[in-house]
């Protein structure tokens, strides 16, 4: 697995959100400063805290928990924690205009984590915003003994990737429709019969049926408003964490998914994280959705 290889590398010395039954006998549910955890093993001294890409819940996690508690020994035995941001999945809702830069969020899940009693080793996994979610947790905060960025959003994409900031404005727009829409259910079958826009979280093929599941919760469209309308916050706070000496010291890994990325994209990925010795930058084959496809 790909935990499996950050913890054992030289690197590394010293939604509706109703539980499937593989899981539910192994989490327990926990709400903390409005937001809703699920999580293994509540003794165990080590913690995985997985973020989701918006405008998704954990429920992208699920295959990736059950995974990790039935093949994998040592992580099985570690505390794997999944939760949903602010808006998302059974987590207490937020307005779209307050603060959704990842600062903001970084903070909210810090205090969170305080009152679980999680504030020591820790490993984040983010995939897609939740890359910049737990970047900045980590410059923000101690405690974090390594991060896995998953296809992570990246600084300099709006002003490197062609095309971003239009799919930035499209996402803006969709989420404001799916705000209002939001009480009919539209969102939510436009996802299914695939008309939802791709800059907003659509999927491709039979694929988009088993991305309509992972959207959920009432309030999901004016939580992806708000990030994405603090988005060049966020990238500014990253671009100011990967510069930082405090990331040079943690053990990072990015996966990055090759298939339907453009070139551009995938060497400014590689770029920004290989210049540190401390990273590993790996390819997975797959698209954006590694969580879902590849799930090992």
């Amino acid at each position: 697995m790909t935990l499996q290889l950050i913890i054992s590398s030289p690197l590394i010395s010293g939604s509706g959100n109703h539980l499937p039954s593989n899981l539910a006998q192994h989490m327990t549910n926990h709400i903390s400063q409005g937001l809703h955890f699920y999580c293994t093993n509540n003794e165990a001294e080590r913690t995985v805290i997985f973020d989701s890409g918006l405008p998704y819940t954990s429920v992208a996690w699920y295959k990736v928990i059950d995974l990790a508690l039935s093949q994998n020994e040592i992580i099985s035995k570690w505390k794997l924690c999944i939760y949903d941001r602010a808006g998302y999945g059974h987590s207490d809702p937020i307005s779209w205009t307050k603060d959704r830069s990842s600062k903001a969020l970084a903070n909210h899940l810090h205090q969170a984590l305080l009152d679980l009693g999680l504030t020591r080793n820790l490993y984040l996994v983010g995939w897609s915003f939740g890359g910049y979610v737990v970047q900045s947790y980590a410059c923000e905060f101690g405690g974090v003994e390594g991060m896995i960025l998953i296809d992570s959003t990246i600084p300099h994409q709006s002003q490197k990737l062609k095309g971003f900031n239009q799919a930035l404005v499209d996402g803006k727009m969709a989420f404001i429709v799916a705000h209002w829409l939001t009480p009919l259910a539209i969102p939510w079958l436009s996802q299914v019969l695939g008309v939802w826009p791709d800059e907003a979280g659509s999927g491709a093929g039979y694929f988009k049926w088993e991305l309509a599941q992972v959207i959920g919760g009432p309030y999901f469209s004016s939580s992806a408003l708000g990030e994405l309308s603090w988005f060049r916050k966020s990238e500014d706070d990253s671009y100011k964490c990967l510069e930082s000496e405090r990331f040079r010291r943690w053990n990072v890994m990015l996966l990055t998914a090759s298939e339907g990325k453009d070139v551009e994209e995938y060497e400014l990925q590689r770029k920004i994280m290989g210049g540190w010795n401390r990273t590993r930058h790996i390819e997975v084959k797959t698209d954006h959705y590694v969580p879902l496809r590849q799930p090992e």
